[in-house]
């Protein structure tokens, strides 16, 4: 899950487990605040973020990263809350960006939100105070999904940072702690087990795996760290690398 906290008048994006509550920093978007978040089906991190007195802007961000990867455009609501996606019933990847917007104690509007331009329509105006959204799906899957998160760290010996590349078999992950980072997240139906291979950069090594979710097995060496990894809950992984051998 994400979420978003301001520090020193800076919003930042976190990672939060579901599990624990245990938030982690992933980077600051370069914007005093963030009003609300939404992912897509396929990964697209939507968010409503602080614009003028008069509108907030929907931008995309990088969820690995933090960072804006496109400024969508203003909203023409603010503050624009709660946004909440619902996907198109026949499964062709069109889905709906639906939102709230605070007027008062006793006044909010509901909305849609063009996600190729940011501009907000009004649908429905309700005599209450609507801060968040969500979304119930009619039918569910009966093959339940997980999400896998990696980290790729590489520890920093005066005057580099060790690089390396994670990959995943199946297919999902390719994780770099370089830029650019490639896809740090994917998401794996329930059971599936998961091979991480971590394959360190020329002059480098592949460290051990760190996180509160382990490895159900761990092998291979230096030239290549494999974590195998069953699918049962969403995990959180980090891969190392070092420029010492461990």
């Amino acid at each position: 899950m994400m979420g978003s906290t301001v520090n020193q008048a800076s919003a930042q994006l976190v990672r939060i487990s579901p599990t624990s509550g245990s938030a982690t920093r992933v980077g600051a978007p370069g914007t005093e605040s963030i009003h609300s978040l939404a992912f897509t089906e396929n990964g697209v991190l939507y968010a409503a973020i602080e614009g003028d007195n008069t509108s907030d802007r929907l931008v995309e961000i990088n969820s690995a990263t933090g960072l804006i990867t496109r400024n969508i455009g203003p909203i023409g609501f603010t503050p624009v809350f709660g946004m909440a996606i619902t996907p198109d019933e026949q499964n062709t990847g069109a889905f709906t960006l639906y939102a709230s917007s605070y007027i008062s104690e006793t006044e909010s509007k509901l909305l849609t939100i063009d996600p190729a331009t940011g501009i907000g329509t009004e649908i429905a105006t309700l005599d209450n105070a609507l801060f968040d959204l969500t979304f119930i799906s009619k039918a569910i899957s009966c093959d339940e999904e997980y999400t896998l998160n990696i980290i790729a760290y590489g520890v920093y010996r005066d005057p580099v940072d060790a690089t390396g590349l994670i990959t995943s078999a199946p297919a999902g992950i390719e994780c770099a702690n370089k830029f650019p980072t490639g896809t740090c997240e994917a998401i794996f139906t329930a059971g599936t087990t998961v091979t991480l291979l971590a394959t360190p950069d020329s002059g480098f090594f592949a460290g051990p795996w760190l996180g509160d979710d382990t490895c159900d097995e761990v092998t291979g060496d230096s030239s290549q760290m494999n974590c195998k990894v069953t699918m049962d809950s969403d995990k959180q992984i980090t891969g190392t690398f070092d420029s010492i051998l461990p």
